[in-house]
């Protein structure tokens, strides 16, 4: 009787804070206020600003990371837009950035979802769906890199972000590269609750400009169901 009683305690703990659990905003303990900047990692032709989410206007902390082939050259004509995991910032990810900015000569496009670094509100599903179409439609307009193609590039959890972005705005999107990102939420749990990703039934409309890469270090996400999403 005690044993199920403590058991059906860790149950109702793990459901009350499952937010929590899936978006660890604030690993490590200083991720909700300390930021790198891109010239930490010498990329120095950025632009810093908040954008505002569409709906509730939540601002969003974002990076605009410039490649160019001379300092009065033109950007470059291709443009990644980085969604990141489910736990830091997006500066943790700049040695990521740095790769494509300089190796793969691109344009980088980053953002904290709600919730994170100096981004405002609290992470959840629908609202970082919102932050990365706002981020999008940013880019799209935008006087530099709105002519560029696109490509949208996630990890984890940013992976089920880039895949449902990808269904919804196919013909403004050029490829989608995910890494290590699941199936489906209840795929990778050990319970079931109130969130619902579920990549799966996004992923007919995203499948043929895309990429999956499975990471064999993760604990979190096991390759085979990374390798799911590709069959």
């Amino acid at each position: 009787m005690l044993s199920s009683f403590s058991a059906l305690s860790v149950l109702s703990l793990v459901y009350l804070y499952q937010r929590r659990l899936l978006y660890p905003s604030y690993v490590p303990n200083d991720a909700r206020t300390v930021v790198d900047i891109p010239s930490k990692w010498d990329m120095n032709d950025y632009e810093e600003l908040f954008i505002e989410s569409a709906g509730d206007r939540k601002k969003l902390h974002c990076y605009l990371i410039y490649h160019r082939s001379s300092a009065s050259a033109p950007v470059a004509n291709n443009t990644l837009l980085f969604l990141h995991a489910n736990a830091g910032n997006m500066g943790h990810r700049l040695p990521f950035a740095a790769i494509f900015n300089r190796k793969m000569k691109m344009n980088v496009v980053m953002m904290s979802y709600r919730g994170y670094g100096k981004s405002e509100g609290v992470a959840e599903e629908l609202g970082m769906k919102q932050d990365a179409a706002t981020v999008l439609e940013h880019i799209k307009k935008h006087k530099l890199l709105g002519e560029t193609k696109i490509v949208v590039y996630g990890q984890s959890i940013g992976g089920a972000v880039a895949i449902h972005l990808a269904s919804k705005f196919e013909n403004r999107i050029d490829a989608v590269v995910v890494e290590n990102t699941f199936l489906s939420i209840v795929s990778v749990s050990l319970f079931i609750g109130l969130i619902s990703y579920q990549t799966h039934s996004s992923c007919h409309s995203a499948k043929d400009h895309s990429a999956c890469i499975p990471d064999p270090s993760s604990f979190c996400i096991p390759v085979y169901r990374c390798m799911e999403l590709g069959a």
